[in-house]
């Protein structure tokens, strides 16, 4: 019947095994040792789902071995990220410390540089002050042999003029 209550015809449907089975089902149950069958039938049939549970406690325990064998690559692959991530750091924290080695020997080489530079102007300025005191000491000494030669003359000229005059009046 369908769903309006009609019949529905199958076309290509075989009753033969349906036949067959019920008449097996007649001649057991027509049989002395139907009692022996049913309970052979029914021992199969717990052997059977004693099986299949054992076969789904088997595919259970491999399950679980394949989730643990996933895990345990996680987590190896967890350990040899943070293995990398740890060499990573390591290899920044060096390379930091060996940029500012170099910076800090650079700031030392360019102050040591400038002190040299420093000691350079000075020791030219000093050597020029030297020079200029030199100078100025000659122009010194040269002005006082002038003033000395110029006041000898002097002397002179006035000893001679004394002596013209203590003569012009003897």
């Amino acid at each position: 019947l369908d769903s309006m209550g009609d019949k529905t015809v199958i076309a290509d449907f075989d009753p033969k095994p349906l036949i067959e089975g019920a008449k097996a089902l007649r001649e057991i149950d027509a049989s002395a040792n139907s009692k022996d069958v049913l309970k052979l039938a029914l021992e199969q049939q717990r052997t059977k789902q004693a099986q299949a549970q054992l076969r789904q406690h088997e595919l259970e325990a491999q399950n679980l071995r394949y989730r643990e064998q996933i895990m345990k690559q996680q987590q190896e692959q967890d350990m040899k990220r943070q293995e990398q991530e740890q060499q990573n750091w390591q290899q920044r924290m060096k390379a930091e410390m060996e940029q500012k080695q170099r910076l800090e020997q650079q700031k030392i080489q360019e102050k040591q540089k400038a002190q040299q530079q420093w000691l350079k102007q000075q020791e030219q300025l000093n050597e020029r002050n030297l020079q200029r005191r030199k100078e100025v000491e000659a122009e010194i000494e040269r002005k006082k042999r002038e003033s000395m030669d110029y006041q000898a003359k002097l002397d002179r000229e006035t000893n001679a003029m004394r002596v013209k005059a203590e003569m012009k009046v003897k």
